[in-house]
């Protein structure tokens, strides 16, 4: 079947070989399925990206041969830091509580979950946290908006298809109403295309509520976010367009490998010919 043959390619270090196309019913059915109950955010925008990558990782969940995961464990201790410490402020605008933020690293740390974070690096990666929440009291100081939620579980449905993300935080102004959907990124680099943002808008659609969006990248912090207007309507209409093309079947490895188009940080770049240029 594909995945074999997919590993097969990949074992032989010739993957690119691979026209992605799945023609047999087994492997078209394991599409079906995933379209039918596992859709989501990031899968849309990896697919997006690079079709092939969205297959392996999501549909067929081919293990990577190599994984960055002090990359990874990165973005996994600020996103749970941002997490906890933003959970004590649901109502209210962020203030820096020193102490409060120690506790939160404190609390993290003892889970052990991201030994390859620590040292040296660790130092840093808690000084850009601890730099964006004194800009973050600053700017919600000279604003209207509180926190209005963390890590927020989502559905969205676009034409009966069920897709789940997960909203980093939400704040709201508490005199227009209107929402602020931010998602935290370990630095420039990692940021995508609007997709993300606005289909974490679509989600609140129904509210008709006005929705801004920002992407916040946290490394070496600049001290400025840049807030964004959403377009819910060309967002329904692209995840459209994604699903149609994910229903012919085909899974090709991008055209074209150059920085801008690959994906940033990919697990398959070493299976990938296109990957290594």
């Amino acid at each position: 079947n594909n995945y074999e043959e997919i590993n097969k390619l990949r074992a032989e270090g010739v993957t690119s070989k691979y026209n992605g196309k799945l023609e047999t019913y087994s492997a078209m059915s394991v599409v079906d399925d995933f379209l039918k109950n596992k859709l989501t955010v990031s899968f849309l925008e990896t697919f997006k990206t690079c079709p092939y990558a969205a297959l392996l990782g999501y549909i067929y969940d081919v293990k990577p041969t190599e994984v960055d995961m002090k990359a990874r464990n990165i973005g996994t201790y600020m996103h749970k830091v941002f997490e906890i410490y933003y959970s004590n402020f649901i109502g209210k605008k962020v203030i820096y509580d020193e102490a409060l933020l120690e506790k939160t690293f404190e609390l993290i740390k003892k889970n052990n979950e991201y030994a390859d974070v620590y040292g040296f690096e660790l130092e840093n990666i808690e000084k850009y946290i601890k730099d964006f929440i004194v800009f973050d009291e600053e700017r919600m100081k000279n604003s209207n908006y509180i926190v209005k939620e963390v890590e927020k579980m989502i559905t969205i449905d676009v034409d009966g298809h069920k897709i789940k993300g997960k909203i980093d935080r939400v704040d709201e102004d508490t005199l227009s109403g209107k929402l602020l959907v931010l998602d935290y990124k370990r630095s420039k680099n990692t940021e995508k295309d609007s997709l993300q943002l606005s289909s974490y808008a679509l989600y609140y659609k129904s509210s008709g509520l006005s929705i801004d969006a920002a992407f916040v990248p946290i490394v070496k912090f600049e001290g400025k976010i840049s807030i964004e207007p959403t377009n819910t309507e060309a967002c329904e209409e692209e995840i459209r367009s994604l699903i149609e093309k994910i229903k012919t079947y085909n899974f090709p490895i991008i055209d074209e490998a150059s920085k801008v188009r690959c994906l940033m940080y990919c697990d398959y770049t070493s299976v990938c010919k296109k990957g290594r240029e």
